[in-house]
């Protein structure tokens, strides 16, 4: 798998939707992992994303 920045993998795209990133941190102790969502229109971009329970 070829390691990618966050600019590279959808850095060019307009609209890149949806997407989950995973990584490491240099020395392998630590991981992260995000989730994103875009919108394309003014509604869509105002989307807030809550946490909500145990899932």
């Amino acid at each position: 798998m070829n390691q990618l920045s966050i600019q590279q993998a959808i850095g060019a795209n307009v609209y890149p939707g949806r997407g989950i990133l995973f990584g490491k941190s240099a020395d392998g102790m630590y991981a992260a992992m995000a989730y994103f969502i875009t919108g394309r229109s003014e509604n869509s971009r105002n989307r807030i994303i809550v946490e909500e329970g145990q899932g």
